[in-house]
């Protein structure tokens, strides 16, 4: 025979906490997930409209990257000035855009934007990570992203002209290298 236990009040409530703690620490893990992978998709698709601007940018190199900049800072910043996040900080940080010509297998007809995040991975501060070497407790729930976009390269316009004139040359052609001729042909590429 069993023998009851005199006083059982407040087992339901200690039970309930002990479920309730378990419950919520995997409510915050699926949101933090969610929130993550969210904004993952999001620096995804900017980088590849950043991409695609870089691409098909015109003049020369430096302006190709100055427009592929503007255009990856509208998405993040407001105005397309770097100071006031669209975003903030604590859900999306270290944020290093950088330009690869040639892509990974350094091709000259392709061209590339590659840029390096961090996002929360855990929003309550987590008990069971250590902190990172030195001491400094901050950031050490981040988890460090990269994304790549490469895209086929379309030439510049200084290409063009190069092309162009070398062409006139080699051919011996009756056009001045400096002809509007350039600039219709511009559109065909190389």
């Amino acid at each position: 025979m069993k023998k009851k236990l005199k006083n059982q009040s407040g087992q339901a409530a200690v039970e309930f906490i002990i479920v309730s703690v378990v419950v919520f620490f995997f409510l915050f893990f699926y949101l933090s997930l969610c929130m993550a992978m969210v904004l993952s998709e999001y620096v995804e698709y900017a980088t590849f409209m950043t991409a695609r601007t870089y691409k098909s940018a015109y003049t020369n190199e430096a302006s190709q990257e100055r427009w592929a900049r503007q255009v990856f800072n509208s998405y993040f910043y407001v105005n397309g000035r770097v100071g006031e996040p669209k975003i903030p900080e604590t859900l999306l940080s270290g944020m290093d855009l950088s330009f690869d010509r040639g892509g990974p297998r350094q091709s000259s007809k392709t061209a590339g934007v590659r840029v390096s995040y961090q996002v929360p991975f855990f929003y309550i501060p987590p008990l069971f990570l250590p902190p990172p070497p030195g001491g400094n407790t901050a950031g050490s729930n981040k988890l460090t992203l990269t994304t790549e976009s490469y895209l086929g390269r379309e030439p510049t316009l200084e290409e063009v002209k190069a092309d162009f004139g070398k062409l006139v040359e080699d051919k011996k052609l009756d056009i001045e290298s400096n002809s509007t001729l350039i600039l219709q042909m511009d559109d065909n590429g190389n």
